[in-house]
């Protein structure tokens, strides 16, 4: 099963819906309010997380992609400056969990496009 999770870091009041700041990402356009990301930083974590993830071009952008042992499990993330996006493939809940917790360490609340929910975090 395919999943998706996108993580952005809103700095100001947003007028626009999540699932619009969601589509203008995933067009790599620039959406005022947010702030860049640290993506090195971010990517840094995740392939601490899964040492085995390695940098590719992909649809002429760069990604990391990730493969479990059995390569039944794997994702594959692609970023701008604004947005970190993971396309996961049959991943296991908790390892789902854990890349949603590096989004969270850098003000990223996950947004679900399967379902069109933004979360918060308890202090927002």
């Amino acid at each position: 099963m395919s999943y998706e999770l996108m993580f952005w870091r809103q700095v100001a009041m947003m007028t626009l819906s999540s699932k619009s700041i969601y589509e203008s990402l995933n067009e790599n356009r620039i959406v005022d309010g947010l702030s860049d990301l640290l993506i090195d930083d971010m990517i840094s974590d995740l392939t601490n997380l899964f040492p085995d993830a390695v940098r590719e071009s992909y649809e002429s952008r760069e990604s990391i992609v990730w493969f479990s042992q059995n390569h039944e499990d794997s994702f594959r993330v692609t970023w701008s400056p604004q947005h970190l996006r993971v396309d996961c493939h049959r991943l296991p809940l908790n390892q789902v969990n854990e890349i949603v917790s590096i989004g969270a360490k850098f003000g990223c609340p996950l947004y679900d496009p399967q379902t069109g929910e933004r979360f918060r975090f308890s202090s927002q």
